[in-house]
């Protein structure tokens, strides 16, 4: 994986989230993520000459201009596109096909793909994982009422420095504030957030988020 302001051997980029792009603008090839919701998109520049990543990782609700795809082929970059699984889907390689220009579908799974490639399909997995739980919550607590959510908010900064997004991975921060905003209706709002998650519920990271949030 290749973090902002710094490399690694990895050689390769992840765009994730809802709105994502890759497109050329002034000859350069424009990366627009968006791994966080609450947040403005993280967006990079580079002639695709100087470009670091060899391989770009994409999950999520996007777009690739056909311009970009063009000048990435040519310059022998990879694009791999994974479902909400991390498994990939869609991979163009252009340095495999004589004509350097054509989309290949996948069969293989996590299981067949090297270290690394193992590594970001869990972290892709993961971002999606903690985006649809927040987006549950929110769901949820709009339901009952515009000021609740605020006041979940509110509660969670002021008590734990965190905001929703944060509290797939700390569930327990959830449930206190929860429990001290609705005492013991807290239990509805949970069944609100296991009903809005929909077929997540079936993953196991978010089984153990809701099992946390239950007890």
């Amino acid at each position: 994986m290749t973090l902002k302001g710094k490399t690694n051997h990895y050689n390769v980029k992840f765009l994730k989230g809802y709105g994502f792009s890759i497109k050329v603008k002034d000859s350069k090839i424009v990366l627009k993520n968006c791994p966080d919701p609450f947040k403005e998109p993280e967006v990079e520049e580079w002639y695709v000459n100087n470009m670091p990543y060899e391989k770009i990782v994409m999950s999520g609700k996007g777009y690739v201009s056909t311009e970009a795809l063009s000048l990435l082929s040519q310059h022998h970059r990879n694009l791999i596109l994974v479902d909400t699984y991390g498994r990939a889907t869609t991979y163009l390689n252009p340095s495999s096909i004589p004509s350097g220009c054509i989309l290949q579908k996948l069969h293989a799974t996590i299981d067949t793909l090297s270290l690394p490639y193992m590594e970001i399909m869990f972290q892709v997995t993961r971002t999606i994982r903690k985006t649809t739980t927040a987006l549950a919550i929110i769901k949820s607590l709009r339901e009952v009422g515009v000021s609740d959510e605020e006041q979940v908010c509110h509660k969670l900064q002021q008590y734990y420095r965190c905001s929703i997004s944060d509290c797939f991975d700390n569930p327990q921060y959830l449930r206190k504030v929860l429990d001290e905003i609705y005492g013991d209706r807290s239990r509805e709002i949970t069944k609100l957030i296991h009903h809005n998650l929909g077929e997540d519920v079936n993953h196991i990271s978010t089984e153990c988020f809701l099992e946390a949030l239950s007890n």
